[in-house]
Formats: C-alpha cells, sequence, structure tokens
C-alpha cells in the first residue's frame, strides 16, 4: 500500500489552540492554559447566558440574575436586593426564591415571589400585587417577603418575626422589554 493518500493533519494545525473568541474579547492561552470561569451578572441578556474573554481567562455568565442576603432581628424588615430600573422606559417581570433560617432555633421559611414594575425613567411603580408562594415553620408565620417599589428601584424586602433573628438568602431572575 502507498502512502500518498494520507494527509499529517498534525503539522496543518497547533497542537494547542491560540485564541478563544467570546461575546466579548478574546482570551489565548498562558503557558498552555486557559481558565475557563463561571459567574452571574445583572446584566439584561435574551439568551439568558454570555461570554467574555480577556488574557488567559474565558468567563461564562449567567444574565438578568439578581442576588442578595440580609437579617432582622425581631420584626424588623430588610431589603435584600435592590435593582435600578435604569434611565429608559421600561417592562421588568422578576421572579425570586428566598430562604430564610431561624439562627437561634434552625426553624426556616422559603418564598417564591413574582412581580411586574413598570418605569418611565425616572420613577418606578409597581404593576399589581405580587404573587407570593409561603413555607414557613409554626415559629415563623409573622415573617414575609414583598417587592416594592422605591424612587427608581425594585427592592425584594423580607420581614422578620418579633424575639427572632433570620438569616436571608435571595436568588432571582428578570425580563424586560
Amino acid at each position: 500500500m502507498g502512502q500518498s493518500g494520507i494527509i499529517n493533519l498534525a503539522r496543518a494545525y497547533p497542537t494547542v489552540a491560540t485564541s478563544f473568541p467570546t461575546d466579548s474579547g478574546t482570551a489565548g492561552p498562558l503557558l498552555n492554559i486557559l481558565s475557563v470561569l463561571g459567574g452571574t451578572s445583572t446584566s439584561d441578556d435574551s439568551d439568558g447566558i454570555r461570554t467574555t474573554g480577556a488574557g488567559s481567562v474565558v468567563t461564562v455568565q449567567l444574565t438578568n440574575r439578581l442576588t442578595g442576603t440580609g437579617s432582622t432581628i425581631g420584626a424588623a424588615t430588610a431589603d435584600i436586593v435592590t435593582f435600578s430600573l435604569g434611565a429608559s422606559t421600561a417592562i421588568f417581570r422578576f421572579v425570586y426564591q428566598i430562604v430564610g433560617r431561624d439562627t437561634g432555633t434552625g426553624d426556616g421559611v422559603g418564598y417564591t415571589i413574582t412581580a411586574t414594575f413598570k418605569t418611565d425613567g425616572a420613577i418606578a411603580t409597581r404593576i399589581n400585587t405580587p404573587f407570593s408562594e409561603d413555607d414557613e415553620s409554626a415559629s415563623l408565620v409573622a415573617s414575609g417577603v414583598d417587592m416594592v417599589a422605591s424612587g427608581n428601584n425594585a427592592i425584594l424586602r423580607t420581614t422578620g418575626t418579633a424575639a427572632q433573628t433570620i438569616s436571608w438568602k435571595a436568588v432571582g431572575e428578570y425580563i424586560t422589554v
């Protein structure tokens, strides 16, 4: 058999890729190492995901994400996430998952809340009463979650229970048009 039909592709391409184009920028390996990291972004992207590249790092980001933490002592409120609605007329729809844990007893709460806001670019207005699903330990039924408008912001707000200290965490997403 002859060797005339065999092509050696190893010589046609580098053994290590030299550039990685992303949605925003290009990364390249440094000493044959490319770091690929995960992250989140509050930026609006209709795909819900984007990539960025710089130096030897590619970052894959989930977009339209909002996160926050806080605590309440007693029946006080805590603003867990404050999100500016921007300088242009727009409509926003938010969906949050929230958990809270009583730091003393370990009892807990869990909520899902959805709400819609509009802005004229200067003032935020909540369109209707938010819808929430509530799961609460018996000792924390006085706790709650709400979304309110203040200035040009949509705020995720929690309310604690008298004589209890609650640690809160929230993860949410939004869409806008």
